[in-house]
């Protein structure tokens, strides 16, 4: 491989987007069929493609065409059998820092670009006429293959893994545009894989014809099937853009289609992620609990206590001190959670310490077959593999009562809560889309989107006719820059009321302050805001804060995702009569 990779130096524009593939080839031995592959490959476009059942013996590098690969297969004194190989175009090549021949089902290659590290495996199961002990064996060996890398690497597998999953959605695994097919024992071990190593099934997360989903057709008596697979680490959902079965790209040299998927690389994912990712945000689920309300209002009260007694000050710092106090008390009382880091597994609950326990024992045992290949240690082995099974069976069962418990509980307590929990199971969320129509229809790019959104809410927002804003405080005439009249300050009763009316379970502005912060404050909490109030009445101005709000555009499932002409122009007369 050494004298296919070149130095980084000279690469001035690393590629963006890889368009990955898997096809298993039937055989390629033949200079004629791997000319084939090869065309296919270029035709394509293709950046990388995993085969599986190459018959190729040997490791090595082997030529297909015009293009250069990897593979991986028997010994040369065996018969011909299974194999795999990994191609890519040329100008990857370079990004190359490991590649790894593993065995005649297992091969992978470490790329490096810009920082990112992907990880491609191309893997080929046995089938269901092998015997169990070689299918077992295989999905031990892929497990602790993806476990060998390291937690910042982005880990696809792609290839012939002839499972067979459900159409039922398993959140965070299967979506909910699969196949119907009776699940077989790679297909089970598969799942396991994905729930374990946070894994998602890519096939099953895009709406396609039927057509373009079955990746296998039998030419003895035309039976379809989903046996080959994308798999991409759960962390990178949103880099996967497009899984899809082409029948025609492989011009009948066998009787598997060719999947070919999308995905985005080097977007500058990390750097914004740094802004927009990982955070920490107070458990507002907690003031539920008396015991946390109490603690909550005991620690306001003793903040109120030291403030009352202060001079008044200016409206920002009047704010900046309740805003820091309501925040911290929270803080104490409820504690904090990690939102946005996309490393706890959702949906799987059912993964406990005594669940990862077993997988560890289990391996060992797994482990100490390898080294002895005796009828005992592959007894044991069995044993401890079907105990696992059970166990996870019956964790899954547990979990999944508990959140149906927890669902009925909360229906009418919490309808927010429940309809969310419902939403995870029932259907995916569209998305907006990533362009933007200006006024006239025209399709902006990403530098101009800020700006035109900018503009379309200020002619909706903002009055630009010769009318007159009339904004009056109580109805006497507006806010006065000097100090207003006693009967016109607000007083508690009007703060009490306005409470009663807030509804809980609202998105915090941007001072992260939750609704229930407000509401679950008690009597001191309505003293600091009448304070608070009547200082931005005295003074005629309100906090920078409550001067800013971030507005989010949703889609409503109806026309165009993006901003159209007649939606977007402040002139056009729909508008206006809106």
């Amino acid at each position: 491989m050494g004298n296919r990779r070149r130095s980084h130096a000279g690469s001035a524009h690393p590629p963006r987007r890889l368009r990955v593939g898997c096809l298993n080839v039937c055989g390629c031995n033949q200079d004629v069929k791997k000319g084939k592959i090869g065309s296919m490959f270029e035709e394509r476009n293709l950046d990388v493609l995993a085969l599986s059942e190459t018959k190729l013996k040997g490791k090595g590098e082997e030529w297909f065409g015009n293009v250069w690969g990897v593979k991986s297969g028997v010994s040369e004194r065996t018969r011909a059998r299974e194999g795999v190989a990994i191609l890519l175009k040329q100008e990857l090549w370079e990004y190359v820092i490991e590649c790894k021949k593993v065995n005649s089902r297992l091969i992978w290659v470490k790329l490096k670009v810009d920082g990112e590290r992907w990880v491609i495996i191309g893997a080929y199961a046995p089938g269901h006429e092998k015997k169990d002990q070689e299918r077992q064996v295989f999905w031990e060996q892929l497990n602790e293959c993806v476990s060998g890398f390291d937690a910042r690497d982005r880990v696809i597998v792609m290839g012939d893994l002839n499972a067979k999953v459900s159409n039922v959605a398993v959140e965070g695994i299967i979506g909910i545009h699969g196949v119907f097919s009776v699940v077989n024992g790679n297909g089970e071990e598969l799942v396991d894989l994905c729930a374990e190593k946070g894994l998602m099934i890519g096939n099953t997360w895009f709406k396609k014809r039927d057509i373009h989903k079955y990746t296998y057709v039998s030419r003895r008596d035309g039976q379809r099937a989903l046996l080959d697979y994308v798999l991409i680490d759960r962390r990178a959902k949103e880099r996967l853009l497009d899984v899809n079965v082409l029948r025609g790209a492989t011009g009948g040299m066998s009787d598997h289609y060719l999947v070919e998927a999308k995905v985005k690389i080097c977007m500058g994912f990390q750097k914004r992620r740094v802004n927009v990712g990982v955070k920490r945000v107070v458990r507002v689920s907690e003031l539920e609990k008396e015991t946390c309300v109490r603690k909550y209002q005991e620690r306001l009260s003793t903040e109120w206590k030291k403030v009352r007694t202060m001079e008044v000050r200016g409206v920002g710092e009047e704010w900046d001190v309740f805003r820091e106090s309501v925040m911290d008390c929270a803080k104490d009382a409820c504690g904090m959670r990690r939102v946005g880091d996309g490393l706890i597994r959702k949906g799987s609950e059912w993964w406990d310490e005594e669940v990862r326990v077993l997988v560890k024992e289990k391996r060992e045992a797994f482990g100490r077959f390898l080294q002895g290949k005796n009828a005992i240690e592959w007894e044991m082995y069995k044993r401890k593999r079907q105990e696992v099974k059970r166990k996870v069976q019956e964790v899954k069962k547990s979990a999944n009562e508990s959140w149906g418990e927890r669902v009925s509980l909360n229906f009418r307590e919490n309808k927010k809560m429940f309809w969310k929990e419902v939403n995870k199971v029932r259907k995916t969320r569209e998305q907006m889309g990533t362009s933007v129509k200006g006024a006239n229809g025209e399709v902006i790019t990403s530098s101009g989107d800020v700006k035109r959104w900018s503009e379309y809410f200020e002619g909706l927002l903002n009055v630009f006719d010769d009318r007159v804003a009339d904004i009056g405080c109580f109805g006497r005439g507006g806010v006065q820059s000097e100090r207003v009249r006693e009967n016109d300050l607000v007083n508690r009763e009007e703060v009490v009321k306005a409470l009663r009316k807030m509804k809980a379970g609202k998105a915090a502005g941007l001072d992260s302050i939750a609704v229930e912060f407000i509401k679950k404050g008690g009597d001191c909490i309505v003293d600091w805001l009448v304070r608070l109030f009547n200082v931005c009445m005295t003074h005629g101005e309100v906090p920078e804060d409550w001067r800013n709000a971030c507005i989010v555009p949703l889609y409503k499932g109806k026309g165009d995702k993006n901003m159209e002409k007649v939606v977007c122009d402040p002139d056009s007369e729909k508008h206006r009569n809106q």
